[in-house]
């Protein structure tokens, strides 16, 4: 009698991912639009996929972790990066009502900003040496805090992908019954590439026989290097203003 194959099971990679950004990264479901790019990538090629999660600020040390095999959303941190698998467009969002001109990078430092948790980090030398010198600069840990201080005009500029801030209006709706205002982007950085850091170079190869099909356009790299930062801090983060009494 022949015994029957036995087919193999499935090998696990366990990729730390930032805490929820929606839609790219819905810890409530392990989903979302990015992470559903990474696990189709490593499943197309025997691989499982179990997420975990870590603050932005932890997220790029998530390797020193013995049981983490790679990293997500990330551009610059050594070992075995897989090619660019997805870009996310952030842009600085401002209330329409009150027309800013923002040209540039450096007009930032005129106003109240809100940036992403860690954003001094991924938007380059100028972006960094403004939120070094602007006092009124910060980045709320909650990013559903940007678009409540932004329309209760405790901010004049949130730096956001447009899609995250897009998404937390919706939450802003059902968690705290208030509306959303009209505002106006402005395109002031080049969409950011992003690719996954892998503990093993095997695996790396594999996710990128599939993952390159998912980012048809061109590369186009960052307008500027990434500074070079202590890895203890990003930028000297101040206090997020507080919402107003409502």
């Amino acid at each position: 009698m022949v015994p029957l194959a036995v087919q193999a099971a499935p090998k696990v990679v366990t990729i730390a991912f930032g805490e929820s950004m929606p839609p790219y990264v819905i810890q409530e479901s392990n989903s979302g639009l990015e992470m559903d790019i990474v696990r189709a990538a490593l499943k197309a090629q025997g691989y499982d996929l179990t997420p975990v999660y870590y603050s932005q600020a932890r997220l790029r040390l998530g390797l020193r972790s013995s049981r983490v095999d790679g990293i997500a959303t990330v551009n610059d941190v050594p070992g075995n990066l897989s090619d660019i698998y997805i870009r996310y467009e952030d842009v600085a969002i401002t209330l329409a009502e009150r027309h800013l001109l923002l040209r540039s990078i450096d007009d930032l430092a005129h106003y109240r900003v809100l940036g992403f948790p860690q954003a001094a980090h991924y938007l380059g030398k100028r972006y960094y040496a403004m939120a070094q010198r602007n006092p009124n600069y910060s980045e709320p840990p909650n990013q559903l805090d940007q678009n409540r201080l932004l329309y209760h005009n405790a901010a004049d500029v949130v730096v956001a992908d447009r899609r995250i801030y897009h998404w937390m209006d919706r939450q802003l709706q059902q968690v705290y019954n208030e509306r959303p205002r009209p505002v106006e982007e402005h395109a002031l950085f080049m969409r950011v590439p992003y690719r996954v850091v892998f503990r093993s170079a095997t695996v790396r190869d594999a996710f990128n026989s599939l993952a390159h099909h998912t980012e048809k356009r061109p590369v186009r790299p960052n307008p500027e290097p990434l500074p070079v930062m202590p890895s203890h801090s990003a930028v000297t983060i101040r206090p997020t203003p507080a919402l107003p009494s409502i």
